[in-house]
């Protein structure tokens, strides 16, 4: 079977190997392994409030991780040929040890619709899911210590890309729960998320600000309109009223979305030395990014699919102990 090439339809030169689809997968993989989290510390804690979402953090770990892994699938290419990082790995790839830990994962997710379908699943349980859902988020911010970019190798990436995929992921939530939940549970549901996810929103903004400033970039103007966009999520907050909430979580979950764009752009766009840049002269071979309509297109349609995905499990497994 010959190769389907995507270069004529995305911008994909030497310099910026890594686009808007892999963010796409990053961004849906830290919603999904951060929804489980909050998932599995609601049923540790017995936190009342957490076990309000069992029901829509799983669902929504499920769609976000089959969306995101299908992302990542389409910016590597040959999607035909998946089955082969099983059968013929390389034992020092760090990718094929995530593709194992990403099949247990989903394995572990369906076996959690069963669980988390009783009353309480047993301790150990919990416990070891919620090790392994923290283990994913580690291990997928090693992914970006190998290759040479400044920006992944800074002292706190691997904090910062842990709160950004626990505040996505909680903003995710309410974000749906605002529009799904009934109105006369959707307030005291969304006050008591929200108290959750500000402090969470607070300390992802501090650690942001720390890594702009160690590496540079406070003058630029994506990291600018990234600081702006989180005064705005806290004010919306604070403000404590349902819709403020509910704007506040979808305007925080895209908001990662562009953060974590933003930071694995930058660290391929830095010259080893000056003028290094100056080097690439051809047409298709640019140092630069900036995503094609044919990307963003690709990106929605991610998007969409995990929509549409959380949709039809939502309906399809009814869990009631949340309810």
């Amino acid at each position: 079977m010959s190769q389907i090439s995507l270069s004529p339809f995305a911008n994909f030169s030497s310099a910026v190997p890594w686009g808007l689809w892999v963010g796409i997968y990053i961004w849906l993989v830290g919603i999904s392994a951060g929804s489980f989290l909050f998932v599995c510390w609601g049923s540790l804690t017995n936190n009342l409030l957490l076990k309000k979402i069992t029901k829509l953090g799983i669902l929504l770990s499920l769609s976000t991780l089959l969306a995101g892994l299908l992302s990542i699938q389409i910016d590597l290419g040959r999607i035909e040929r998946f089955y082969k990082l099983f059968t013929s790995p390389s034992l020092i790839s760090v990718m094929a040890w995530m593709v194992w830990l990403y099949a247990v994962y989903f394995a572990i997710l369906l076996v959690s619709l069963r669980e988390f379908k009783k009353e309480i699943p047993k301790k150990s349980f919990s416990c070891f899911v919620f090790l392994f859902a923290l283990a994913i988020l580690v291990v997928e911010s090693l992914l970006f210590a190998r290759p040479p970019g400044k920006h992944w190798h800074s002292p706190i990436f691997l904090l910062h890309f842990l709160t950004s995929s626990l505040v996505s992921a909680i903003a995710t939530i309410m974000f749906i729960a605002g529009i799904l939940c009934a109105k006369d549970k959707k307030t005291n549901l969304l006050s008591g998320l929200s108290n959750i996810a500000l402090p969470l929103i607070i300390i992802n903004f501090g650690i942001e600000l720390v890594d702009i400033l160690f590496l540079g970039g406070i003058s630029h103007l994506g990291n600018l309109i990234l600081l702006l966009c989180n005064i705005i999520i806290i004010l919306l907050f604070v403000k404590k009223t349902p819709i403020s909430i509910t704007l506040g979580a979808v305007m925080a979950s895209l908001v990662i979305l562009f953060s974590k764009y933003v930071g694995l752009i930058s660290a391929q766009i830095v010259e080893p030395f000056r003028g290094f840049a100056m080097a690439y002269i051809e047409p298709r071979l640019q140092f630069s990014y900036t995503p094609t309509v044919f990307e963003f297109l690709v990106g929605i349609f991610l998007m969409g699919l995990a929509a549409s995905l959380f949709y039809i499990l939502y309906r399809v497994f009814p869990l009631t102990r949340e309810e």
